[in-house]
Order: C-alpha cells, then sequence, then structure tokens
C-alpha cells in the first residue's frame, strides 16, 4: 500500500479509496468513475493543503500572528488600507 507524501499530490491509492467511497456514497451510479475520481483527487489535494497553511500558521513566530491578526482587524475597518499601509 502507498503511504501518504507530504506534498500536496495525493498518491494513486488515497485517491482510488476515496473515489470508491464517493462511487458507494452517491448510489453507486455507474458511467461517473472519471468524476469520482477527479472529486476525489480534488478533495484530497483541498486538505492536504489545508493541513500545510495550518502547519505553516503553527510555524509563525507569536509576534508576528499578533502583528497579522490586527492587520486583519484593520483592513475590516473603513479607511483600513490607509492604516495598513500608511497610505
Amino acid at each position: 500500500m502507498e503511504s501518504s507524501s507530504s506534498s500536496e499530490t495525493p498518491s494513486h491509492s488515497e485517491i482510488a479509496a476515496l473515489a470508491q467511497k464517493i462511487y458507494r456514497e452517491s448510489g453507486c451510479v455507474s458511467g461517473r468513475d472519471v468524476e469520482n475520481w477527479l472529486l476525489a483527487e480534488a478533495q484530497l489535494k483541498a486538505r492536504k493543503q489545508q493541513r500545510g497553511f495550518t502547519a505553516e500558521e503553527k510555524s509563525v513566530p507569536q509576534a508576528r500572528k499578533s502583528d497579522l491578526k490586527t492587520r486583519r482587524t484593520n483592513e475590516s475597518r473603513p479607511g483600513a488600507s490607509q492604516l495598513v499601509t500608511g497610505r
């Protein structure tokens, strides 16, 4: 059995397993094998990308996290571009 790599590309066996699950959960409709495969591949890539994003967030130093949080808060206010960029 293939193992999952750390890259965003899911393995053949991961895609096949999820495509089979999608097939079963959608009522075993025939003729949708490519659609099920592509959906499974997209879902797995999104999951891996999300996990990677979460890992990147965890590695950001605490001071930077608070700076990003402040920046996001300021961006939601009127004139935020002036506050963030100093224009």
